[in-house]
């Protein structure tokens, strides 16, 4: 698993040609020099990484950006737990539930 500060910096990576690509990203809004919309936008508009998906996990329980959202194909919106303790929770049970469905759809690592 890999962590980036800026959503630049995660779009710059997964574009390398020789990046492992993720099962899944997690995204939220509000990152430093591109959006996590921006990023969602650009993952989903390059054919080598769009059947990534990508969750955002953020603090707005703005309609509007839940709308944004899913017309951008996410693949869920969840709301940041309040206290860190049910945040790292989220993250636990999101990544015990993607290994779950990605061992029971994807026998092999997907070749991009």
């Amino acid at each position: 698993m890999a962590t980036y500060q800026s959503g630049r910096d995660v779009f710059k990576a997964l574009q390398s040609p020789s990046v492992v690509c993720p099962d899944v990203v997690l995204l939220d809004i509000n990152m430093p020099q591109m959006s996590g919309f921006d990023v969602l936008k650009a993952l989903k508009a390059d054919e080598r990484l769009n059947l990534i998906p990508v969750v955002m996990l953020t603090t707005s329980t703005a309609e509007q950006d839940v709308k944004q959202a899913y017309s951008l194909f996410a693949s869920p919106y969840r709301v940041k737990s309040a206290d860190f303790a049910g945040f790292i929770q989220q993250v636990e049970s999101f990544i015990k539930f993607w290994k779950i469905k990605r061992f029971l759809n994807w026998p092999t690592p997907l070749s991009f």
